[in-house]
């Protein structure tokens, strides 16, 4: 398979493994912010995410190392260090994470002394451990051998599954536990499910490259995790539940903002570690500039439907409750913009030979993250928790961008992105107008936001955004699609040849 129809074919499962993750992933915060209290959700929402701040220190940044080798080892045909890697991970960091959580359980008595979290969620919290280290590991082993159908389906079924459980325990009257139960079940499950796909014969072990690689993603990592968890840690300690609850819910809603990159990233990254390894190096700037391109297009009018939208977009999600997010949901969706675009920059540096500048980069803007909560929150509340975040994460946008272009001298489709820029002015002109004579019902909303976009795509069209590529990735698509949707494709791709 040819190197832009593997990164097509990875971005068609890794699309299709966010639209699942993220509908569920609404509608699991749904069941949350209609069934639970403010005060439940932020205790459901502290717990899970230090589960993943744990995680940060506990993996040793051998989730990085991973995926580099083993996507080089595939590369290469090396097929008995693919074999050994991924049987001596699966061990060092399933049985590492498996004793840390047992030693909380078992002490969570005395750490509830402390008077953070009582014993019962201290116990939550070894069990959720377990259940994300197992998530995290074989997430990134099957994405590292680009096995992305098994990981769509059991990301699918687990997601499904989550609700189904959370939301008849919550019914049961168990409250914040039976969120975390139905989380921890079907998590657990469903990561062990994996292990069916994953080679686990014996074979080489290159101890000191795994840690290399490891050790300088640690602290890179360690920022990454003060920027996606860190927020809501540090209300848990300095803020009340309650809103700990309302910047959790509105912290998810935005996430669409980042995953559009994000699934792009993921999509190339393996690609542009191969091609490292093999020296070649002229297709990485077209793959990068590609992502970038097609990140614009289709989070721009996101972030500005969001921005206009905001209350309506809450009470979409919960009840009235949780108003008090709706000034930080302009904010937060800014941010996750900027992260998501960042995490292309920060990934294609670790993959091509700057495993150090990633690290930095990512440690710098968490750094920041953490000193702006502890500053801010005391005085701005959820406020000073949203604009540190947007701080850190264009720091980490302008000094990943730097440092690219240092790098690899890329060329970032700048005339592309002026066009994006033009027909964004002419979206968000519509919405607003449109939003003074529709009004702000659901059902108006929808049809506004319907509306605008296929006259900002319209646009892109008459200023000739798109070119022969994107026709082309069309092409590969066509290929992929069922039966029943090829014809679709084909239209699509007949009608974008006329405005090239």
């Amino acid at each position: 398979m040819s190197t832009t129809s593997r990164a097509i074919s990875n971005s068609f499962y890794l699309f299709f493994d966010w639209f699942a993750l993220t509908v569920f992933g609404y509608l699991f915060w749904v069941v949350l912010g209609k069934m639970l209290p403010p005060a439940d959700v932020g205790m459901f929402s502290t717990i899970t995410n230090l589960a993943w701040t744990i995680l940060g220190f506990s993996f040793l940044g051998l989730n990085y190392s991973i995926i580099k080798l083993l996507s080089e080892y595939q590369a290469k045909g090396e097929q008995e260090k693919l074999q050994g890697t991924i049987r001596w991970t699966s061990k060092v960091i399933l049985g590492g994470n498996a004793l840390l959580a047992l030693i909380i359980f078992l002490l969570a008595p005395q750490i509830a002394s402390f008077g953070y979290l009582d014993a019962t969620a201290i116990r939550l919290l070894a069990l959720t451990l377990v259940s994300v280290a197992a998530l995290l590991l074989t997430s990134n082993l099957l994405y590292s051998l680009q096995k992305m159908r098994p990981l769509l389906t059991t990301d699918a079924l687990m997601a499904f599954t989550k609700i189904i459980l959370a939301a008849l325990l919550i019914f049961l009257g168990f409250g914040y536990l039976g969120a975390v139960m139905g989380f921890v079940l079907s998590v657990l499950a469903f990561s062990l499910l994996r292990f069916k796909w994953l080679p686990l014969a014996k074979g080489v072990i290159e101890k000191k490259r795994i840690w290399r690689y490891a050790l300088s993603a640690y602290f890179g990592d360690f920022g990454r995790m003060a920027i996606s968890q860190g927020n809501i840690v540090v209300l848990s300690f300095l803020a009340p539940m309650a809103s700990v609850g309302i910047f959790s819910l509105v912290f998810m809603l935005t996430t669409p903002m980042r995953v559009v990159p994000q699934v792009l990233s993921n999509a190339i990254m393996p690609i542009i570690s191969q091609k490292w390894a093999l020296n070649e190096k002229e297709s990485i700037d077209a793959i990068i500039t590609q992502a970038f391109k097609y990140s614009l297009f289709i989070t721009v009018p996101v972030l500005l439907g969001f921005t206009v939208f905001s209350k309506e977009m809450i009470l979409l999600m919960a009840t009235s409750q949780y108003f008090g997010g709706i000034a930080i949901l302009p904010i937060l969706s800014a941010a996750y913009f900027l992260y998501g675009i960042a995490s292309i920059f920060t990934g294609a540096l670790y993959y091509t030979g700057k495993p150090n500048t990633n690290r930095d980069v990512s440690l710098a803007a968490g750094l920041l993250n953490l000193a702006l909560c502890v500053a801010l929150i005391p005085t701005f509340g959820i406020t000073g928790a949203a604009a540190a975040f947007l701080a850190s994460a264009a720091l980490m946008f302008a000094a990943s961008l730097y440092m690219l272009l240092r790098h690899l001298h890329i060329s970032l489709a700048r005339r592309p992105m002026a066009k994006i820029l033009l027909s964004s002015a002419v979206f968000i002109a519509l919405v607003l107008w449109l939003k003074t004579v529709l009004g702000s019902s659901l059902e108006a909303m929808l049809l506004n936001l319907a509306f605008s976009f296929t006259l900002y795509v319209a646009l892109l069209l008459l200023i000739r955004f798109f070119d022969e590529a994107d026709a082309s990735t069309l092409g590969v698509l066509k290929s992929m699609a069922p039966k029943r949707l090829k014809w679709a494709v084909a239209i699509t791709e007949k009608a974008l040849r006329k405005f090239i």
